[in-house]
């Protein structure tokens, strides 16, 4: 059995002449005992004639962090901190709980390997080696301007706000994200055109996010 903090299993095997019963019909040696030749019995071992050590390397109960994009990754004991050390080892059965912070310009896009999940923290018990790998996506900020008084609407909601604008003329999104525009004119007034990022006069623009991005809308006065 193992211990905790075992980082390998050594094993030495030494070699000696046999000195006990041979067979010169078949070669072979005549062991006595039970005749599995497993334990040298009296009079069957000689001169020692060599020696060699085994070793096998076993996993030490560790936690290993891997990240991409921009963000860190740490431990509430305050073992692991990544960018600076992104491994620890703990004792067998530990409880660790970890925690993704984004950095500027990124959100948090979730965790693989021992963690599963986009919430920012994850607690695990280390009971191996145990990897973990935590990904942060850039975001980036959709802009919404009015000539007149009007309301535009995205849909999905950012990762920061809801855009709605009346109120909410911006909000954050995840690189990659397709965000759907919708206008609604006051009343007595009407929609005349799209500018920035989307173009025409159709009431809705579909913009897909991958820089900060910016669109006016036109409404008649």
């Amino acid at each position: 059995m193992l211990g905790s903090g075992s980082h390998a299993v050594v094993r030495r095997y030494e070699f000696y002449t046999y000195t006990g019963l041979y067979d010169p019909l078949t070669h072979e040696a005549v062991c006595g005992g039970d005749g599995t030749c497993s334990t040298p019995q009296p009079g069957e071992l000689g001169d020692a004639i060599g020696a060699q050590n085994a070793a096998a390397n076993v996993n030490v109960p560790s936690i290993v962090v891997s990240k991409s994009g921009n963000g860190g990754v740490s431990s509430a004991d305050k073992l692991i901190s990544c960018g600076g050390a992104c491994a620890a080892s703990y004792s067998l059965g530990t409880i660790v709980t970890l925690a993704a912070t984004p950095g500027s310009g990124s959100v948090f896009g979730g965790w693989g390997g021992a963690c599963a999940g986009n919430q920012p923290t994850c607690s695990i018990q280390v009971n191996d080696m145990m990897n973990v790998s935590a990904v942060f996506l850039s975001q980036f900020t959709l802009s919404v301007g009015r000539s007149n008084p009007g309301t535009v609407t995205g849909s999905p909601a950012g990762n920061d706000r809801t855009l709605d604008c009346g109120s909410n003329c911006s909000a954050k999104f995840t690189g990659g994200t397709t965000v759907t525009l919708t206008v609604t004119p006051p009343a007595g007034k009407t929609f005349v055109s799209w500018s920035g990022a989307c173009s025409g006069n159709t009431p809705t623009c579909s913009v897909l996010i991958n820089k900060d991005t910016s669109v006016q809308a036109v409404f008649s006065k």
